[in-house]
């Protein structure tokens, strides 16, 4: 047993960053410091030096969704869509977040519908 604990305990020693060179060539051994250095250097490294030309690599991907599909996916949702949703979900399960159950809904429907909440229903998730 003393074996592998050994071994582990070797192991964890040698997974730790005790020192690390900054950018002026110093050895930095405070543990703030290697993390400012670490920190620094991932920066540096995924920081671009020239700022992109977006457009160029936008101008190459060709359009899947025409205006028509777009205004159709950006529609509100109608009663009816909502209906037949409500009669394809398991009742007891709450549909979203707000923790209220499909069955909730259901039979509330006329008050929910006509008050402010059911904002939340008639948007599409990526409404904004």
């Amino acid at each position: 047993m003393r074996y592998f604990h050994v071994r582990a305990t070797g192991r964890a020693n040698k997974n730790i960053i005790d020192r690390l060179t900054d950018d002026n060539g110093r050895w930095v051994i405070d543990i703030h410091d290697i993390s400012n250095v670490a920190g620094d250097y991932f920066s540096k490294l995924f920081k671009s030096n020239e700022p992109s030309n977006v457009d160029t690599y936008i101008n190459d991907i060709h359009t899947k969704v025409t205006p028509e599909m777009n205004a159709n996916l950006a529609k509100h949702f109608t009663d009816e869509e909502i209906m037949v949703a409500f009669n394809q979900m398991d009742l007891h399960k709450a549909p979203g977040i707000n923790g209220l159950s499909g069955i909730f809904f259901k039979e509330n429907w006329e008050v929910v519908r006509k008050d402010g909440q059911s904002k939340c229903i008639y948007t599409r998730p990526y409404d904004t």
